[in-house]
């Protein structure tokens, strides 16, 4: 668990401050072009793939630490 001030507060603030920009906002008439909207989906799919990576070595990690242990306890 961080400690008080560390990463999860900080992201449970930049959180909620997303959220009230966007109940907030108002129209903007603004044009997002092709690349920007490619740009965005790219930095999404990134971000997706390396989430998963992330967390398929965490686990494999967890279960590697399980199967060692369970093989020294049988010697």
């Amino acid at each position: 668990m961080p400690s008080r001030g560390g990463v999860v507060p900080a992201a449970r603030t930049l959180g909620l401050a997303v959220m009230l920009a966007f109940l907030v906002a108002r129209n903007a008439y603004a044009y997002i072009d092709p690349s920007t909207g490619s740009l965005v989906l790219q930095l999404l799919a990134a971000g997706f793939v390396t989430f998963m990576v992330v967390f398929r070595k965490s686990i494999a990690r967890i279960t590697g630490f399980r199967r060692r242990g369970k093989r020294d306890s049988d010697k």
